[in-house]
């Protein structure tokens, strides 16, 4: 569990690179999607005990946050507005030793199932 200190320093982190990102693409003229950052943060909100992702800025507007490990495992998740998110998801099986893959898009509501479903919560709480 993170400590309050700790969580709040995450979202100091989150914030500053989400503002990056903004000022960048206004000054690029690029699109910037309001309602997949708001998907961002409900999704941060609900999961507070996640590590900070790498936050990327698609050309479509859409963030995308990413958490992987050196085992090449990875939660990849774009917030398409509107309550909709497009995941990507590797995780590592032990019995047989395989890298399971998922992919799909569907309700923000239902990611958490997803990725619990993966195994992919420990790759989100490091």
């Amino acid at each position: 569990m993170l400590e309050t200190r700790e969580r709040q320093h995450i979202r100091t982190e989150i914030e500053a690179r989400l503002r990056e990102l903004r000022i960048d693409a206004e000054s690029s003229g690029e699109p910037f999607s309001d309602a997949s950052l708001d998907d961002l943060w409900v999704f941060l909100d609900s999961f507070p005990n996640a590590t900070r992702p790498a936050i990327f800025l698609l050309d479509n507007g859409n963030l995308r946050a990413l958490w992987k490990n050196e085992a090449k495992e990875q939660v990849g998740l774009q917030f398409l507005g509107n309550g909709e998110v497009q995941f990507v998801i590797f995780s590592q099986r032990q019995n047989p030793p395989i890298m399971a893959r998922e992919a799909g898009a569907g309700p923000l509501s239902a990611i958490r199932a997803v990725i619990a479903e993966m195994d992919g919560e420990r790759l989100l709480t490091g």
